[in-house]
């Protein structure tokens, strides 16, 4: 994490998060002058969100490839899962993973 601004009068501390896999992260803030913090009681829930796919519309016969958009993914194939389907005559298909990215 990088801290951007730090405001005396309000007291805040404003950082940027790098990004992370989905999960419960704790946090633990420390100063130089007073050493660590009481931050016991913060917590950061990272959740990964869909916001686009594409195309909207593929063959039944399969082979099209699909575009996921969002962020918290894994960088590792295996961790992102992906079926289509559900309620159709065929059930759920499981997809093959070509690349992915935390976004």
């Amino acid at each position: 994490m990088y801290v951007l601004s730090v405001d005396d009068t309000a007291k805040t501390i404003t950082i940027k998060f790098p990004g992370a896999v989905s999960g419960s992260y704790n946090l633990s803030v420390s100063t130089t002058a007073d050493g660590r913090l009481d931050s016991g009681s913060l917590n950061l829930e990272v959740i990964g969100e869909i916001t686009n796919f594409s195309p909207l519309e593929a063959s039944s016969a399969g082979g099209t490839l699909v575009t996921i958009t969002g962020r918290h993914f894994s960088t590792v194939l295996t961790d992102n899962p992906v079926t289509l389907g559900g309620a159709g005559s065929q059930g759920n298909i499981e997809c093959t993973v070509l690349t992915s990215s935390d976004t």
